[in-house]
């Protein structure tokens, strides 16, 4: 039975035309893109909590342990861990460093609006 299942999966896949691999590649692409720039933005939050100190580089790295971009940066000599290589996080459930880069994030949020500096920041005022 095996032989009929591998010329199934060929007959498939010949189905497919250039084309059509070609548009599913080019979806692929900008879904990519879009999840690549959506962790830009969040970076670049994180680097203006951080430079309008409404967050502390604890809280920062916590952050990016939260959005799974630790990757991004040298391991910070404060701490004590160790670099390994990224784990499946789709299989774990939540640990308590997201419920406080969760914490951190509705706090910079809340402290931002209320202080209206977003609106300086966006503007380009000085803080």
């Amino acid at each position: 039975m095996a032989p009929a299942t591998e010329n199934a999966a060929a007959d498939e896949a010949k189905a497919f035309t250039a084309d059509d691999k070609r548009d599913f590649m080019l979806a692929a692409l900008r879904r990519a893109c879009a999840h690549l720039r959506a962790k830009e933005f969040e970076l670049e939050e994180i680097g203006v909590a951080l430079r309008f100190r409404m967050i502390n580089a604890e809280d920062a790295v916590a952050w990016l342990d939260h959005i799974g971009a630790t990757d991004t940066i040298n391991t910070p000599p404060w701490t004590n861990r160790v670099e390994v290589a990224p784990a499946d996080t789709a299989s774990k459930s939540s640990p308590p460093a997201t419920d406080l880069a969760m914490k951190i994030h509705r706090n910079f949020e809340r402290k931002m609006a209320k202080s209206g500096k977003i609106d300086r920041i966006l503007r380009g005022a000085a803080p």
